[in-house]
Formats: structure tokens, C-alpha cells, sequence
């Protein structure tokens, strides 16, 4: 346990400590590159306000931005204060405006659209006396990746802002060198998309006192040219602003400069060389998906907005088992048997029997099948097991967009390198989008040219199978009898 005076335990640098020992009413943005330790100083700051300054768990909110991190958010949060960590309110934007929404909204329902739902949360944050008083009780609020927060997710975090007592302490933590979110991984941004970001708005409103500060030694990497590009090219992103044409080829070739290798090819990327959990990175879901079809060992694919998956031990497991209970034993044989020498998870049976006692227990210690398909079938897959990615363990073939807040030892990073720009704005995005991908390896980084795609790059046009059309004498094209043969687009990328 800690003292009363004492910090979250950890190593930390004087820029961390200023951050987590700064006063419970202090209103801060703090500026985190990546490698700087922005979630373990999130969570301690928290930790520290618990143990140290009497700020109750109850009364302090966090906002995260997926259910992955939130997920890790929790497990440091109960290392650092024990189960007062399940008191501290961590969620996400959407899960923060649900929780105001129907607990102070009799006709409180899901069936409108996003923009109406959030709407009618907006209209009691501003205007519901009930909704105020209980916002002026919170003590502390901490926003995490918010240079994510745009349009009426800005909307309403600032208004929840707006609306604590002034004692109220605010933690922004924020990295604008890696502001992607909002934009499709599948096709170029579009200025006029962009609204007024969050930060913008704090930082303009002296009425909100934000004063500035930054965590500014990078943790993640001892590798020369990794910390060269998480800090030389993170400045020359951040100082490109408005500078226009030619941002992103200079920051892609610096990136090159950098890394261990700038000759990666898509057809012979080596994957079959690669560690479990290294990252195969594309700028869209057609380069991943294609990467992914014609690899040939076991491999996760993780692309954004399909939420979280179950692992495919459940399946290994349970698919013929139908009698209502399993007990332990049972389970242990099964997992022996079945799962740890063909697609283990990265933990073990105990671990792994934990997290399903805890979604579907019996009153004996035994699983109730009928409790833990329920728990399964949720719309959302359950915390406790759900993972980022499809497949099996191995590399992981995703989207930068994707794996956004994720990293890894090795990172194999595709993408184009002369890109053509509709306005400054668009080529100010991708080169943003170029650095998040350089930013998640922690020991090498390898990057190389993506295949270019004619016109759309729309998933279902992708030329991922060609048709040849094999004639036989008196055969037309209409008449059903021509024998085609298929043959892959392009060669094996292992």
C-alpha cells in the first residue's frame, strides 16, 4: 500500500511527477508524445489523488476513447489503489453521455440517431438542474487522447466542463502530432470535414484556466532512430502546420531515414520471420485485407470500427459441449487437450478460467453454460475476454487507424510515398496518419512502398481474384459452359 505522501509505485521522471503530485484543482493539458508514459502518469495521477489527497474514487471520472484501453486503464488503476479502483467512473465519451443520459432521462432511449442521442445529452448537461448538481460534484476529470475529441464528442465534453464546481481538478492528456481520428482509413480526408477541435477550445477560454505542460522523456524505446523519429520527426509534424506542399514526403523519408530498413516490398515481407504480436501496418482495410488473404501461418487481422472480438479458444472449448454445467477439471482437460498446442491466448487455463467464472459462475464454483452464452451473445463482446483482432496468435495485419494507442517490438509500416493532396488540411491528415504508424514499434521499425490500387479503394473492388476464361469449342461467355480457372492477383506475401 502507499503512503499518504507517496506516488503511484514506478519510476518516475520529473516531467511525470510534476503532473501526478500538481494540485487536485488543477486544470492542466498535457502534452505526450508517444513513449512518454501518458496512460501509467493517467493512471497514477488518479492513484495519487485517491491515496494522497482524499479525492473520492466515486467522485473522479475518467474519459478513454476505445474499451481496449479502458480495459487497461482498470488493471493499473487496481495495482495502484485496490478495489477502490472499481469505484472511479472510466469510460468512454459515449458510455460517460448513456450513463448522464439515462439516469436523468425518463424517455432515455437508443432508437434515435448518434446526433440525436447526443443531442438530447447535450440539453441536460446545459440545462437540467439535476444533471447540473451532480456534475458539481465530481472532483476530478481526466480526458485522455483528446485530440481525438472533435465535433460533438468536443461538444459535450466541453460542456461537461463547463458545468464543474471550480474546486474541480481537469487533466487533459493530449499528443496533436497523432490527431486521426474521424477520418476513414479507407479514403483520403477531406478538409472541409474537419471541425473545430477540443484543445482549440480550452486552450482559447481563459474562463477554463488551462495552464500547459508535458511529459517530455521518451520510455518506450532505446533505439536510436525510433527516438529520433518519436521526437525530431514528431517536431517537424507538429511545425509542418500550414507549411503546404511537399510535408508529406519529407516527413515520409525522414520516418525512412530512421527506421532499420526502407526496401519492405508487399509480396515479400517475410511474416512467417516474424514474432506473435508483431505489426504488419496499411494505410487501408484493402492492403491489410489482401495482405492477410494470401499469408500462409496463423496471423490476426485487426481493422477499426468492428469493436471487440472473442478469442477462438471459446469455440475450441465449448462447440460440443452440451450439458448445462462444466466443471474446472473438465475445463483444464479441454484446454489441454485442445488449445495449448494449437492457438493459445497470451495467458493460461487459471487466468483463462477466471475470466469465464466471472461472466457465467455457478453458486458451486462450476460454469453455467446458459449464463455464460448469455454473457457471450452480448451485442459488445464482454471486457474480460474480448481482443482487438480476428485470428490466431501470431503477426498482426491491421490499418494504422486501427492500431492507434497499440505497439509493439517489431512493426513492419506500408505506405505510398507520392501521394497527390487536395488542400494543405488533407496533406496535413495523412502525414499525421504516416507518424502514428512509425510511432508503435518499440524496438525496430521497417517500412516500405504500398501497392497502389486504380480508382476506388473500396473493399469489394479490390482485384483480389482475376477470372480467366478458359473456350471451349462452341462455348460463349453467356452460355454458362466456359470453364474458368482463378488465379491469385498477386503472388504470397510470405
Amino acid at each position: 500500500m502507499l503512503t499518504a505522501t507517496a506516488t503511484p509505485p514506478g519510476d518516475w521522471d520529473p516531467s511525470q511527477k510534476a503532473v501526478i503530485l500538481s494540485a487536485v484543482s488543477s486544470r492542466l493539458i498535457v502534452d505526450a508524445g508517444p513513449g512518454t508514459g501518458k496512460t501509467a502518469v493517467a493512471c497514477a495521477r488518479l492513484g495519487h489523488l485517491v491515496l494522497a489527497e482524499d479525492v473520492r474514487p466515486s467522485q473522479t471520472w475518467m474519459i478513454s476513447f476505445t474499451r481496449t484501453a479502458i480495459a487497461e486503464i482498470r488493471a493499473r488503476l487496481h495495482s495502484y489503489i485496490g478495489d477502490a479502483a472499481f469505484a472511479v467512473k472510466v469510460a468512454t465519451v459515449d458510455a460517460h453521455a448513456w450513463a448522464i443520459h439515462s439516469g436523468y432521462d425518463a424517455t432515455a432511449s437508443l432508437t434515435g440517431s448518434y446526433e440525436e442521442n447526443i443531442g438530447r445529452v447535450l440539453a441536460l448537461v446545459e440545462g437540467d438542474d439535476d444533471v447540473i448538481d451532480y456534475l458539481r460534484n465530481v472532483e476530478h476529470l481526466i480526458v485522455d487522447e483528446a485530440q481525438d475529441l472533435v465535433g460533438q464528442r468536443a461538444d459535450l465534453v466541453e460542456a461537461i466542463i463547463s458545468r464543474l464546481d471550480s474546486s474541480c481538478g481537469v487533466t487533459v492528456f493530449a499528443d496533436e502530432a497523432q490527431a486521426i481520428y474521424g477520418f476513414s482509413e479507407d479514403e483520403d480526408c477531406s478538409a472541409s470535414k474537419k471541425p473545430e477541435e477540443l484543445l482549440e477550445r480550452l486552450r482559447s477560454n481563459p474562463a477554463y484556466r488551462f495552464d500547459a505542460a508535458a511529459l517530455d522523456t521518451i520510455h518506450r524505446t532505446s533505439a536510436k532512430g525510433l527516438r529520433s523519429i518519436f521526437s525530431e520527426v514528431r517536431t517537424a509534424v507538429l511545425g509542418g502546420r500550414g507549411d503546404g506542399d511537399g510535408l508529406f514526403a519529407r516527413i515520409r523519408q525522414s520516418i525512412a531515414n530512421y527506421a532499420d530498413g526502407d526496401d519492405l516490398k508487399p509480396t515479400e515481407l517475410g511474416l512467417d520471420t516474424l514474432a506473435a504480436g508483431s505489426l504488419v501496418l496499411f494505410r487501408t482495410r484493402p492492403e491489410a485485407l489482401l495482405t492477410s488473404q494470401f499469408c500462409q501461418i496463423p496471423h490476426s487481422l485487426r481493422l477499426s470500427g468492428y469493436g471487440g472480438n472473442l478469442p477462438p479458444w471459446l469455440a475450441i472449448c465449448f462447440h460440443d459441449w452440451l450439458q448445462t454445467f462444466m466443471a474446472r477439471d473438465e475445463f483444464m482437460g479441454r484446454w489441454a487437450s485442445r488449445v495449448e498446442h494449437g492457438s493459445p491466448p497470451g495467458y493460461g487455463p487459471d487466468e483463462a478460467w477466471a475470466k469465464l467464472v466471472r461472466l457465467g459462475g455457478s453458486a458451486d464454483g462450476s460454469l453455467e453454460m446458459a449464463r455464460l452464452r448469455r454473457a457471450l451473445a452480448r451485442r459488445s463482446a464482454p471486457v474480460e475476454l474480448a481482443t482487438a483482432e480476428f485470428g490466431l496468435p501470431g503477426p498482426v495485419i491491421g490499418t494504422i487507424h486501427a492500431s492507434k494507442g497499440r505497439e509493439a517490438d517489431s512493426v513492419l509500416l506500408l505506405a505510398s510515398d507520392d501521394r497527390e493532396f487536395k488542400s494543405v488540411e488533407d496533406e496535413e491528415e495523412e502525414t499525421r496518419v504516416l507518424f502514428v504508424g512509425s510511432t508503435r514499434a518499440r524496438l525496430s521499425l521497417k517500412v516500405g512502398k504500398a501497392i497502389k490500387y486504380p480508382g476506388s479503394t473500396r473493399v469489394d473492388s479490390i482485384p483480389l481474384i482475376r477470372w480467366h476464361v478458359v473456350r471451349s469449342r462452341g462455348c460463349t461467355p453467356s452460355s454458362g459452359s466456359c470453364r474458368r480457372t482463378a488465379v491469385a492477383a498477386f503472388p504470397p506475401s510470405s
